[in-house]
């Protein structure tokens, strides 16, 4: 006699197994798109359209400079690549931007 719980996956199986494989997909492209790699993924096949839920609620890990346009930590007060401010790039205006980039880029 089997099991109550090898009956109910060996009927359910191909149901568990998308599952899984659309958790995955989601959960990669959420991953993608806010920086967590292997928590977007896992929390999708874990939990399904909720772990996605998770994952969109997640800070994501980088930004972007606003000086220079490179990756950052999402935690960082200054670019590592350029060097910027970055909490003081963020609150210049467009025109200001636009100023600078005119004369240069130079801050």
């Amino acid at each position: 006699m089997m099991h109550a719980t090898t009956l109910l996956l060996a009927e359910h199986w191909p149901w568990l197994a998308a599952w899984a494989a659309f958790g995955f997909v989601g959960g990669a492209w959420l991953a993608w798109r806010r920086n967590r790699w292997i928590l977007g993924p896992l929390l999708g096949v874990m939990f399904g359209p909720l772990g996605w839920l998770w994952v969109s609620r997640l800070a994501p890990r980088l930004r972007e400079c606003p000086a220079c346009s490179r990756m950052i930590s999402s935690s960082a007060t200054t670019c590592r690549h350029c060097g910027a401010d970055v909490n003081r790039s963020e609150r210049r205006s467009p025109r200001a931007a636009m100023k600078s980039a005119d004369r240069g880029g130079g801050w």
